[in-house]
């Protein structure tokens, strides 16, 4: 519940910032180069090439996935090695399913995205969908140096 309330806290103060119901849809998302970076990297990490994605990421980048609902706990990780081991402690939680970044809002050298996961829970077997907001920060080279990741609730079918 606690986890539930900062989250839906966090989204609402987010929302408010960039004016998430203030704006049509195609205006919105405007795309820049740390946008198009980011979008490139969910491409790379939807076809599984993880080398490509890590690629545009900094060795000694963070990942904090703390929030992530599949995880549940989340943690922690760092550099090419530690997103390594995400991917191998997600693979034994869950499958995700689908990913679906909806909006992306771009400040500076942080891109925000708002989307869907829907993923398969390995130990209970059913079917989720969570919410997540992303913060991808880049450096003046173009990488990504941190990433972090939050999910609302699951909701499991």
């Amino acid at each position: 519940m606690k986890n539930s309330i900062q989250f839906s806290a966090v989204f609402f103060i987010f929302s408010l910032f960039l004016g998430f119901n203030s704006c049509k849809k195609e205006d919105c998302s405007p795309t820049t180069k740390n946008t198009e970076t980011v979008k490139k990297l969910f491409g790379f990490f939807a076809m599984g090439d993880i080398s490509s994605f890590l690629n545009g990421s900094t060795t000694d980048c963070i990942f904090d996935v703390t929030g992530n609902q599949i995880l549940n706990p989340g943690k922690v990780y760092f550099g090419h090695s530690g997103f390594m081991e995400f991917l191998g402690d997600l693979s034994k939680k869950g499958q995700p399913t689908l990913l679906t970044p909806i909006d992306f809002y771009e400040s500076g050298n942080v891109v925000t995205v708002l989307g869907k996961i829907e993923f398969t829970e390995f130990a209970s077997g059913k079917k989720c969908k969570v919410n997540f907001i992303q913060l991808w920060k880049f450096n003046s080279d173009g990488k990504m140096i941190y990433f972090k990741e939050d999910h609302d609730n699951r909701v499991c079918e």
